[in-house]
């Protein structure tokens, strides 16, 4: 299974507002910034994540694929109704993805 790293806190789904960077570095990548939303995040192993490699509006945007047990990644639940893990909110805190786990080119996501 898998989910998406979309949605923002203060952005929604909006491309020309996302805060979420990534700062290439040597071997790979920084990841700063947070998700909600995000249908699933503590079940799966893998996230289609967005965030932005300089560029404005929705200039720059990139696509990773990572794994959800990365270091420095953290999930937290969004208590609903009917269940405790449905959605959640994730926060990149200077997390080092590879640069195999970008997809397409840089700013093409």
């Amino acid at each position: 299974m898998w989910c998406q790293g979309f949605s923002e806190p203060e952005a929604g789904t909006d491309l020309g507002n996302m805060k979420a960077s990534a700062d290439p570095v040597p071997g790979g990548y920084v990841l700063n910034g947070s998700k909600v939303w995000t249908s699933y995040a503590a079940r799966v192993d893998i996230m289609f994540q967005l965030a932005r490699i300089g560029g404005k509006g929705k200039g720059g945007v990139c696509c990773f694929l990572i794994r959800t047990d990365t270091p420095r990644i953290e999930i937290r639940p969004i208590r609903g109704v009917h269940s405790d893990w449905d959605f959640n909110e994730v926060f990149f805190s200077n997390a080092f993805v590879p640069s195999d786990a970008l997809l397409g080119e840089e700013g093409n996501g």
